[in-house]
């Protein structure tokens, strides 16, 4: 299933969707300035610390990135992409025991 949309302005949702779109054009460093404000502005928001942990990690910025993670399933258990991504950083490091217990506290992302 899709992620619910964040409740949040209608100009954080915009900000969002740019950070997004940096991103994709793999303009890291815009993206994650982007979702650090956003994340600082709205820190109970999981996907924005998820989506920021993305563009770190894709910038080289693996711990980061994994931090911001942790970070985001802390404030949202239900969000199965932060477990997806974390998993799957973890088993790129050969780290394949921690990835696995990731995926154990929820299968579902992780299928």
């Amino acid at each position: 299933s899709a992620p619910q949309a964040p409740k949040t302005s209608s100009a954080d949702a915009l900000r969002h969707r740019a950070a997004l779109t940096y991103q994709e054009c793999r303009e890291y460093g815009t993206a994650i300035a982007v979702l650090e404000e956003l994340a600082s502005r709205n820190p109970t928001i999981a996907v924005y610390r998820k989506d920021l942990g993305v563009s770190r990690y894709l910038m080289g910025r693996k711990e980061e990135a994994k931090a911001d993670w942790k970070a985001a399933i802390r404030l949202d258990p239900g969000l199965a992409s932060a477990y997806a991504s974390l998993a799957a950083a973890l088993e790129s490091e050969g780290r394949r025991e921690e990835a696995a217990a990731v995926c154990s506290s929820k299968p579902e992302a992780c299928r």
